[in-house]
């Protein structure tokens, strides 16, 4: 992971860390991040507060507490608030807030900011005005049917936020998926992130780098004077399977263009596809030739026959540069001729 972070010097200015979370049954967790990995970061390092529910009813003295002794602890650039409040409660957290900054005079405060807080422009602008930054959070899953991410949602808000905010600003970007289990009306009922990638029934969303890359480049043609830049969330690790890889968060920050190239194999009866690009993308469609074949699909993938064609028709998911996925078998008399279907 520290490796990791260093190369992505200097595309990356700045790393958030996640060291305090308040649950919703107002239990405080305090995150025991590798020493040593901090240490051997050169750039400067936030200190995240987690805090779930939609009103702000937290103990501000007992926050401010916990920052005490992780400022203590640490040279930390600055603590950044990330706080889902419900939007007829912001009155409530700029009191909250204003009490914190009391206590705590000399620290640089940040908040994550939601789109919807945009339809209540005064208390939005009254509870930017107490902090010195903010960070416009454009991805939701407010709406599954709309996805993880939407641009042309996204471009909105950032550019309705500009103008109500006169303090500088980050937009936080997507860099991952997740699934969700879905009412029969789209409701979603349950999440899952980093976990398991066996997830059943769920239904995934996935933010597409290539929309993602395509608001950067809308946005930073005229971008708005307070827009500092981009922050990410999450930086792509092995363990977590719904992250962008490595290879498509490195060129999207470094603005490459982007390209998914696809390529299928046949080990035995196993046939997997590959993904050699630079581009995260979704899964392709792959056909097969042979006579006396018999077969079946796997990992999401479907199987139609027509006579000595076989077809394997992928689910809407994106293939990580780099992962190698198994898509299903086919056992022919002779071996068969497999490519994918543009």
């Amino acid at each position: 992971m520290n490796h990791e972070i260093r190369t992505l010097k200097p595309e990356v200015a700045v790393l958030k860390v996640l060291m305090l979370e308040l649950s919703s049954k107002q239990q405080w967790r305090v995150m025991q991040p590798d020493a040593a990995t901090l240490d051997g970061i050169q750039q400067p390092l936030w200190l995240v507060v987690r805090i779930s529910g939609l009103k702000p009813n937290w103990q501000v003295h007992t926050l401010a507490t916990h920052l005490s002794a992780q400022l203590q602890r640490r040279q930390w650039a600055g603590v950044e608030i990330d706080f889902d409040c419900a939007r007829s409660q912001l009155g409530a957290y700029a009191l909250q807030l204003r009490e914190l900054r009391k206590l705590l005079p000399h620290v640089q405060f940040a908040i994550t900011s939601l789109p919807d807080w945009l339809q209540a422009p005064e208390q939005l602008k009254g509870l930017l005005s107490i902090v010195q930054s903010s960070v416009l959070q454009v991805h939701a899953v407010d709406q599954p049917k709309l996805g993880l991410f939407d641009r042309e949602r996204a471009a909105l808000a950032i550019a309705r936020y500009a103008e109500l905010s006169a303090q500088p600003f980050d937009v936080a970007l997507p860099a991952y998926g997740v699934a969700a289990r879905l009412d029969q009306n789209g409701t979603a009922l349950a999440w899952a992130a980093e976990g398991a990638s066996d997830t059943g029934a769920m239904t995934e969303l996935q933010a597409d780098p290539l929309e993602v890359a395509k608001l950067i480049t809308q946005i930073e043609r005229h971008a708005p004077s307070k827009l500092r830049g981009w922050s990410w969330f999450r930086l792509p690790l092995p363990s977590d399977r719904r992250a962008w890889s490595p290879r498509t968060f490195t060129a999207v920050l470094k603005r490459e263009p982007l390209h998914a190239r696809f390529s299928v194999r046949q080990d035995g009866p196993d046939i997997r596809v590959s993904n050699d690009g630079n581009l995260d993308a979704r899964l392709p469609a792959i056909s097969a030739r042979g006579e006396s074949c018999s077969g079946d699909a796997l990992n999401g993938y479907s199987l139609t026959r027509d006579k000595a064609h076989w077809r394997f028709d992928p689910p809407a998911k994106l293939l990580n540069v780099g992962r190698p996925l198994l898509i299903g078998w086919l056992r022919c008399s002779q071996l068969p001729f497999i490519q994918t279907v543009p």
